[in-house]
């Protein structure tokens, strides 16, 4: 299934609560790479924003799975956290792919990279 293809879920369950849209959509872009079809559901609500980031108790962006997929969703999501864990790496918004912090390009995909200056990461599209 390629990125450009709209996903349908028949039965969809909400599998992962991310930290960051970007991090539903990263998780969202592994899953449907790994042929587990799968859409990022980002908040984009105010409610949750505050001068410092967000509010965990209120942006709630999740990625949602049809319910046949759990098991196979469930395999990837626990490698996605352990290796979230175990690294620091900053990664590209659009594709997903590690990028040295500051790059103002991509080296995967091409994309160009906006970097927020108070946290160590790009901006996503709305800018957070």
């Amino acid at each position: 299934m390629s990125r450009s293809e709209e996903v349908h879920l028949i039965d969809p369950v909400a599998v992962y609560t991310a930290e960051s849209n970007a991090q539903a959509k990263l998780l969202a872009s592994i899953l449907v790479e790994s042929g587990v079809p799968a859409v990022a559901i980002e908040d984009l609500s105010p409610g949750g924003l505050f001068s410092l980031g967000t509010l965990s108790e209120l942006h709630r962006p999740q990625v949602f799975v049809d319910t046949s997929n759990i098991p196979a969703a469930a395999d990837l999501i626990r490698d996605f956290e352990g290796h979230s864990a175990t690294t620091s790496e900053t990664f590209c918004y659009h594709c997903g792919s590690p990028v040295a912090t500051m790059s103002s390009e991509c080296d995967h995909c091409g994309s160009t990279l906006q970097w927020n200056g108070v946290v160590d990461r790009p901006l996503d599209e709305t800018g957070l």
